[in-house]
């Protein structure tokens, strides 16, 4: 059976590019672990220079942002339309309570004495 690997995280390896090698110093890779990288084609990972993203990780964030961008504007139209609504029953409140005082206005008063 072949030996299974995890993906590094992006954030993890660049926490050791800045903790740096022990022969290198700060800023860079141990030779061991810029070795794993390059040979399974993750070294992009580890640049410190302008990264070029693979497409698929262009099209994951492509497709992250437009999700996340649908999901607000989702969530901006249920809030106007749950304000539009509670001004709509706040108005018919009113128009209501405006009737009923209007009622009890027009009906004529006893005078008891």
């Amino acid at each position: 059976m072949l030996p299974v690997f995890e993906i590094p995280e992006e954030e993890a390896i660049e926490a050791l590019r800045i903790y740096g090698s022990g022969k290198w110093g700060f800023g860079t890779l141990p030779t061991q672990i810029e070795y794993l990288l390059e040979i399974t084609a993750l070294i992009w990972l580890g640049r410190t220079e302008p990264r070029h993203l693979p497409e698929f990780k262009i099209d994951y964030y492509k497709a992250l942002a437009e999700a996340q961008s649908s999901l607000k504007k989702t969530r901006q139209q249920n809030a106007k339309k749950a304000r539009e609504a509670k001004a709509k029953k706040t108005a018919s409140s009113q128009d209501e309570f405006n009737r009923q005082l209007e009622q009890l206005r027009s009906k004529p008063k006893e005078v008891v004495g």
